[in-house]
């Protein structure tokens, strides 16, 4: 009797767990831009829905077949998410395509020069020189910019007396993450070093007209804690040829910086101190444990081809 009492209390405990996390579990609609696809040729469009349903599987961490096609629009597609479900998270998950590279760099006073000399040409030079403040060391970052001047300093970049001076290996990213700036390097009249809000970005000066390394080298990424200094980190390991390609890239650059970027903006840049093989690398800096999951399920999902975001939830 006791027995046959506690099956069934089994039997109930399991009925209500499986209840429970049925009620957890919430439809959310996503939005796919395929605005640039072909659409005239529906093959091409499902395979592409076909490996986006792919990547987005990985990054939300679902099963593929729990993420089905709305009828009669291939732009959209549904999915169950586990609740509370965290727009705010796959959104930033969804929106970024995940385009990974290991890149080489310039020093800062290779560069700063030729911005200097390109300024004093243009008609609003001086206010490039004002709004970016110029480094000139050995490291890779030319400058900082408050973040609201940042598209001013992008469109100051692209004026010809600049970039006539500037080789086409040139590419100018900014970094992703907030950066301490003295207050001396501004004026009152650039900023307001009193607003404890005030936000600046360092711009990196990379080199090369594609990665040295690429992200379809990467076999895995995981979000892990430094055991140094037990700050969030993301590792990552490469395949046979990324490996070779990894040992030589750092044997390249002992003492120089290497450029980690992902869609066009730099998330570290560290100086590399001998040479490495076996394939390791890792992203880390001042980043929340949050941040560096969602970097690991960017990396190791593959490039998603096209961004997507929640309609309705």
């Amino acid at each position: 009797m006791k027995k046959l009492l506690l099956f069934v209390v089994l039997l109930m405990s399991l009925a209500a767990c499986k209840g429970k996390q049925e009620a957890q579990t919430q439809t959310v609609l996503l939005e796919i831009s395929l605005q640039d696809s072909v659409k005239s040729d529906s093959q091409d469009v499902q395979a592409v829905l076909a490996d986006i349903r792919k990547v987005i599987a990985k990054r939300l961490e679902v099963e593929e077949k729990d993420i089905l096609e709305v009828e009669g629009d291939p732009t959209r597609l549904s999915v169950n998410l586990p609740m509370p479900v965290d727009t705010t998270s796959i959104n930033r998950l969804l929106s970024q395509r995940g385009e990974f590279g290991f890149w080489e760099t310039y020093h800062s006073n290779e560069i700063a020069g030729l911005i200097v000399e390109g300024s004093k040409q243009m008609k609003d030079g001086e206010r490039i020189i004002r709004l970016l403040k110029l480094n000139s060391d050995d490291y890779c970052i030319l400058g900082y910019v408050q973040e609201k001047d940042t598209a001013e300093v992008n469109r100051l970049l692209q004026n010809e007396e600049i970039q006539k001076r500037l080789s086409p290996d040139v590419r100018l990213y900014w970094g992703v993450q907030e950066e301490m700036v003295s207050r001396g390097m501004f004026s009152n009249e650039d900023t307001d070093m009193e607003d404890s809000e005030t936000t600046f970005y360092g711009l990196f000066c990379v080199r090369g007209p594609i990665a040295a390394i690429t992200g379809d080298k990467i076999i895995e990424a995981k979000d892990e804690e430094d055991s140094f200094n037990h700050s969030p980190i993301v590792t990552m390991k490469m395949n046979e040829e990324g490996a070779r390609q990894f040992t030589d890239l750092t044997k390249k650059n002992i003492g120089q910086p290497i450029a980690i970027v992902i869609d066009g903006r730099v998330y570290s840049a560290p100086r590399v101190n001998m040479e490495i093989t076996g394939g390791n690398a890792s992203i880390s800096g001042q980043y929340t444990p949050e941040q560096t999951k969602e970097l690991a399920l960017i990396l190791g999902s593959g490039i998603l081809k096209r961004t997507a975001k929640i309609v309705t939830k």
